[in-house]
């Protein structure tokens, strides 16, 4: 796994276990990188932590590519908790749908990580920009690295499916 930890409250890293952390997404079709995310949040969940998933509602999902391919959100969400509750029965596990960009994290005080894959973190800081104006502390965040081909989208996985009902290559 090999996570960044980045700490909001130094510019060095350091070893980082939460008891309140979140994370969020699409999870359609639970590929490995969604595990490789879970997986993350779960390491660095102390024992009896609470980990909150955030899944993509129906209105944010409007805009995205072969949106009519993406599972209903009560089978995504099955397949997270599933998944987390097999490696780690000992971590509560809150699934919301997200309805907005950032869920409940602007304002929420209760949590002290966010976990993200390498490409969404340049935007993840306006996180903590929305903490400090709403007057809540800042997020560490861990940080998964994607790897090129060994990470699969969702998105891929749909384009794929799509061309081949249309009989494409």
């Amino acid at each position: 796994l090999f996570p960044l930890l980045f700490s909001s409250s130094s510019s060095r890293s350091r070893c980082l276990v939460a008891i309140r952390l979140a994370l969020g997404g699409t999870f359609d079709g639970l590929h490995n990188g969604h595990r490789k995310l879970l997986t993350m949040a779960l390491a660095v969940a102390k024992p009896g932590a609470t980990l909150t998933v955030g899944v993509t509602g129906a209105e944010m999902l409007r805009n995205k590519k072969h949106a009519e391919l993406i599972a209903p959100l009560a089978h995504r969400m099955s397949g997270v908790r599933d998944f987390c509750k097999r490696l780690r029965p000992d971590v509560e596990l809150e699934l919301v749908e997200l309805r907005g960009k950032f869920g409940p994290l602007c304002t929420a005080p209760e949590y002290e990580a966010l976990v993200l894959s390498s490409e969404t973190l340049v935007g993840s800081e306006r996180i903590n920009e929305l903490r400090a104006e709403h007057g809540v502390g800042r997020l560490d965040f861990v940080v998964a690295r994607r790897q090129g081909a060994a990470t699969l989208s969702s998105t891929f996985v749909r384009r794929s499916a799509a061309e081949d009902s249309r009989g494409g290559s």
